[in-house]
């Protein structure tokens, strides 16, 4: 249990650490207007960022790359859901090719 307790505390870290970079970011493009290849780009990062940083929260004894796996889809699909619930497409379909 205090490893579930754990994986969600350190997921949901990760999400508002991830969504306080975009912030940051949005501001900053903005006030300078970039290309948009440069802001996808820049938002792929500051999600292998986020991700990096949860697994980094959390102290796992083993298996560590099962857990990175799984960490590195719950996070896929919590942010998806939050991101499409503030651009209005929530359910959306088009919301799973992200993963394949």
């Amino acid at each position: 249990m205090k490893k579930v307790v754990n994986f969600c505390l350190s997921l949901v870290g990760a999400a508002v650490f991830s969504f306080a970079l975009i912030l940051i970011f949005a501001f900053i493009v903005k006030i300078f207007p970039l290309n948009k290849i440069v802001v996808k780009s820049v938002n792929q990062v500051i999600k292998v960022v986020a991700v990096f940083f949860g697994v980094l929260l959390t102290k796992t004894e083993g298996k560590n790359l099962i857990f990175g796996l799984l960490f590195g889809f719950f996070y896929g699909l919590l942010t998806n859901l939050v991101f499409g619930c503030f651009g209005g497409v929530v359910f959306n379909l088009s919301l799973l090719s992200h993963f394949f």
